[in-house]
Formats: C-alpha cells, sequence, structure tokens
C-alpha cells in the first residue's frame, strides 16, 4: 500500500505513440505508484534527462518497464536522480503516477 504526499499531487500522462517526456512532481520521497487507465499497455522509463525516451521491447532490445493497462502496477522505487518520466503506447492512454512513502 501507499500514502500519497499530501505535498504532491498526481500526475497525469497521455501517453501516445509519441514519446512524452515530462517532469516528476517535487517531494513525496523516492516510492510511487503508476496506474495506466487507456486501452492499451504503455512503457515508461524514469530518467534525469529532460530529453529520455521509451521503448518498446523488440527482438534483441529489452525496452522499458511495462505498466499493463487496468491492472495494478506494484510500487516503484525512484532513484534519487529521477526528475523525468518517459512514456509510449500502442494507443492514446492516461497514465497516473503518485509519488508518496510506503506504509509498513
Amino acid at each position: 500500500m501507499i500514502t500519497p504526499n499530501s505535498k504532491t499531487s498526481t500526475l497525469v500522462i497521455a501517453a501516445n505513440a509519441v514519446v512524452q517526456n515530462v517532469a516528476l512532481p517535487l517531494g513525496g520521497g523516492l516510492k510511487g505508484v503508476i496506474f495506466n487507465r487507456g486501452p492499451s499497455d504503455a512503457y515508461v522509463e524514469f530518467t534525469n534527462d529532460a530529453n529520455g525516451i521509451a521503448t518498446i521491447p523488440a527482438v534483441g532490445t529489452p525496452g522499458s518497464m511495462l505498466v499493463a493497462f487496468n491492472q495494478p502496477c506494484p510500487e516503484i522505487q525512484l532513484r534519487t536522480s529521477d526528475t523525468h518520466i518517459a512514456t509510449i503506447s500502442a494507443s492514446t492512454s492516461s497514465l497516473f503516477f503518485t509519488r508518496g512513502s510506503a506504509l509498513e
């Protein structure tokens, strides 16, 4: 479970066939959750590069982290250097990312 940090908000990203790269919300610690409300799977990459990209797996290329549509995603552990999230999806999917602290 996760408790969203009251000092941060949920970031909504419209993932589609063109890579989107947006800044992560500030504060809230190094844990977070992401949920995909779209009709297709999406791939995300957490990065410190404002021009970073997310990639879809292909033969010989591992690709970025899968966020399956309408499925719970496990809690994410961010790196201290992560400042952006890059996304890509076969069709438009709404991704919701919230930073928060884990509950014991």
